[in-house]
């Protein structure tokens, strides 16, 4: 650094003590009789390896508060969620920026320090005697110069050579690091992303089976009731018919009884008449389902005479010649006749059966229109009742089975509901599993964002250390030309008492290679 050797000469004599304190040799006037040009020079070297160092560490700084400003700007632009780190970015490039402002400072003041010291020099390096002389003396310093320097290119250049090495290595780990890690993520995602949805979809396969189950078994219990309901209702048709044969039968009975009491026979027709009608809504439903049977009847004769009339056709179309053989034909004949045959006689069989069912059905109508003005209606309805018991009940029963078949419906209904909800609940599964997925896409590129940053930072350290070790090299070169200028103006100065100009030249170089340096 400055070393304080610039100061006038007292011929040897050591200062006084009491006067007051010295002021600042660079500050101060030079004397042109006590001026001491060695040490003129050697401040001028000083000055010159402290312009350099802090060059390069003016460098240094605004490297890294061009960087920091960059992270702050990326944070800034991208709504960085952590305040601290922002903060952290924008107090470091607050101190980098006074840091550089110092550094600025000192810079300036060395250059006009290194100007004041040409200047003085220059004032002072006059004669143009020794100029011959010292041109010898200049053209070895301009040797070891180009030499040096070619020497620090050289070093610069191994060194720019080592750094592009680590730079290309550093890009290299960083990208294999991103694809693992890319691979890595994208790999557990995908697991924990399949994971999730086969265990949803085991459980909406479970949970849909059972509903199944559950449909299957409640459309069994219906059937079954069903059934039961038939098989009731066909046991209460056979009741009533056996009810009709004992009302004929006490019919017959009665006739034969004298009369005992008129009165109390007349007053319990009310109630006989409820009964009867009763019997003959039952009978209305036994003759809808009688005339549901005759119409299936109905059809099957259509259906079987349309059969006789294509038959019909194929045995007219039989009878036309044709080069088939005869026996053939006769034999197809006979079976299309006995076919007709047995179709006619079943035809005939059911029109008997129709007529009898006519017939049942008028004299069954006529009965029972006559059946509230017969007298023996009172002991049969009695009768009825206290033989079938259960008859009068088939009613409720019916009630309580329809009621318990729309129980089954809204059940059915509630369990259709149950599987829309089950189905809206995946559909919402799935949406939230895609949003999901996005969430961890966005995690992954700011996790990758941040191992950049990571590798940015370590790279721009790694660059720092480089860049001291090869401040540190070139401080020892700089050392190892400020000796030999030295050595060099130290020979120059034995002849100063006899050649004041002998380095004016060598002032002048040192002027030229500052202006080759800026």
């Amino acid at each position: 650094m400055v070393s304080p050797l610039l100061s006038p000469v007292v011929n040897n004599t050591e200062p006084s003590h009491n006067g007051p304190l010295s002021k600042d040799p660079r500050k101060s006037k030079p004397d042109p009789i006590k001026f001491d040009p060695i040490s003129a020079l050697k401040e001028f070297a000083s000055i010159t390896a402290s312009i350099t160092t802090t060059s390069g560490e003016r460098d240094r700084l605004k490297k890294r508060s061009q960087a920091e400003a960059t992270a702050l700007r990326r944070a800034t632009d991208r709504n960085f969620k952590y305040p601290s780190i922002a903060k952290r970015l924008k107090t470091g490039k607050e101190q980098l920026d006074s840091e550089l402002a110092r550094v600025d400072e000192k810079l300036r003041s060395y250059e006009k320090m290194q100007d004041h010291l040409i200047k003085l020099l220059a004032s002072n390096f006059n004669s143009a005697q020794q100029w011959a002389e010292s041109q010898l003396k200049l053209e070895d310093v301009k040797r070891d110069l180009s030499q040096a320097t070619a020497d620090i290119e050289q070093r610069i250049n191994s060194t720019n050579i080592e750094l592009k090495n680590v730079k290309d290595e550093l890009i290299a780990k960083h990208s294999d690091q991103q694809s693992s890690l890319g691979s890595i993520i994208t790999d557990k995602v995908k697991s924990m992303g399949l994971e999730i949805l086969e265990k949803q979809q085991q459980h909406m396969d479970s949970y849909i089976c059972t509903i199944a189950d559950e449909r299957k078994r409640t459309e069994l219990s219906i059937k079954a009731r069903e059934e039961d309901l038939s098989n009731r209702l066909e046991i209460v048709g056979r009741k009533i018919s056996e009810q009709q044969r004992l009302c004929s039968v006490l019919g017959e009975k009665w006739d034969s009884l004298p009369v005992t009491n008129n009165g109390t026979t007349i007053g319990a027709i009310a109630e006989i008449m409820g009964q009867v009608q009763n019997l003959r809504h039952v009978q209305e439903a036994k003759d809808e389902a009688i005339a549901d049977e005759l119409d299936k009847f109905e059809y099957r004769v259509a259906s079987m005479e349309n059969e006789l009339a294509k038959l019909k056709q194929m045995v007219g179309n039989s009878t036309q010649p044709s080069s088939v053989a005869v026996p053939a034909v006769k034999a197809e004949i006979e079976e299309i006749q006995q076919t007709l045959h047995g179709l006619n006689q079943f035809l005939e069989n059911q029109s008997q059966l129709q007529q009898a069912h006519q017939t049942a059905l008028h004299s069954l109508e006529t009965r029972y229109n006559h059946l509230s003005t017969e007298p023996i209606v009172q002991h049969m309805v009695a009768a009825m009742q206290e033989m079938y018991p259960h008859a009068s009940s088939v009613q409720q029963e019916i009630v309580g089975i329809k009621e318990t078949t729309n129980k089954l419906i809204t059940t059915i209904n509630s369990i259709r509901g149950e599987i829309r909800t089950a189905e809206n609940s995946r559909t919402a599964l799935v949406t939230d599993m895609t949003a999901e997925r996005d969430r961890m896409t966005h995690e992954i590129g700011y996790l990758r964002s941040r191992t950049d940053a990571l590798s940015h930072e370590n790279l721009l350290s790694k660059v720092d250390d480089v860049e001291k070790l090869l401040r540190s090299r070139l401080d020892d070169v700089e050392n190892v030309v400020a000796d030999k200028l030295a050595a060099c103006i130290d020979e120059l100065s034995e002849h100063y008492s006899q050649e004041p100009l002998k380095l004016q030249g060598a002032l002048c170089f040192i002027g030229e290679c500052k202006v080759r340096k800026q």
